[in-house]
């Protein structure tokens, strides 16, 4: 009765290509440098499956406004409506079971039509197993800045 039933293996451990760290954006899937009040800002990054830390506290992705004295601050998270956090794994893994340990996580941000104008940044949260310990260690990852235009 107190046992949890899972059904999908645990998640392997993570890779990602050579040349690249955990929470890098793809080459080719930044940010564009400026978005209008209403369209949708993404960015992509080299990812880990995300059953290795479900973050019940905590969150996969923020939107930060990054502010005049080069610090941000956080204004929008996984929870929020404007934000979708999408992972998928490699190519080899067309059941996207986790088997390829290369994989994806793209963030996205509805930009409100009521958003501030100023210079913002996407940002992953993540966590990846290392294969010969099977040590889970964090990492984290952000866009390049863009200007929100009203």
């Amino acid at each position: 009765e107190d046992e949890l039933i899972q059904l999908m293996p645990e998640p392997h451990c993570d890779r990602v290509p050579q040349g690249v760290s955990f929470g890098d954006v793809v080459e080719g899937f930044d940010v564009k440098p400026q978005y209008k009040a209403g369209e949708v800002a993404t960015a992509t990054f080299h990812g880990a499956n995300p059953r290795h830390n479900q973050k019940p506290t905590g969150s996969y992705l923020t939107v930060e406004r990054v502010l005049d004295n080069g610090r941000s601050v956080a204004i929008a998270y996984d929870g929020d409506w404007e934000t979708k956090f999408n992972w998928l794994c490699g190519k080899e893994d067309p059941l996207d079971l986790g088997f390829a340990r290369t994989s994806n996580a793209t963030v996205e941000w509805a930009i409100p039509t009521d958003a501030a104008a100023g210079t913002y940044k996407l940002c992953y949260f993540g966590d990846h197993k290392i294969s010969h310990t099977s040590l889970v260690v964090p990492f984290s990852g952000c866009s390049s800045n863009f200007q929100v235009v009203v």
